[in-house]
């Protein structure tokens, strides 16, 4: 994965594939998005103005962070009181949007750990992924 990639070519590609009705493509591009945002840009932001010391979990020692529980604890570092950036709300309430959309959803699982072609289980949510989506775009012009 290459964290030097701006975020803002895989939002452009989500919305496109987003638009074609491509959510499967749309998903897979967001969370492409996500992982730079949060692991590159949003941790770096949380380390500026507060405690960027994290408390992830892991399913195993190999196991990739989940985007969620990444998500989750910057937020959550955000929201302190002693958190310095004046402006920290451009940030939470994008996250929180996203944050807000439920985690057992399909497209929070997909965003987690990515999926394979599964003919027996319905499509994904357009509205979720479009709110998804937003938040994500959101969260890039904040950061």
């Amino acid at each position: 994965m290459d964290f030097n990639c701006a975020p803002r070519n895989y939002i452009i590609a989500a919305r496109d594939h987003f638009n074609k009705d491509e959510i499967r493509e749309a998903l897979s591009k967001l969370r492409k998005a996500m992982e730079s945002l949060t692991k590159g840009k949003i941790w770096g932001y949380v380390n500026k103005y507060g405690d960027g010391n994290l408390s992830l979990k892991l399913r195993a020692a190999s196991a990739p962070i989940e985007l969620r529980n990444l998500s989750e604890q910057l937020k959550s570092k955000i929201a302190k009181n002693d958190f310095s950036d004046p402006d920290k709300s451009n940030v939470m309430e994008p996250l929180s949007t996203l944050i807000g959309v439920n985690g057992s959803s399909r497209e929070w699982r997909y965003l987690n750990k990515g999926t394979h072609e599964e003919n027996d289980r319905a499509e994904f949510d357009r509205a979720t992924v479009s709110t998804m989506i937003s938040a994500v775009e959101f969260l890039d012009q904040a950061i």
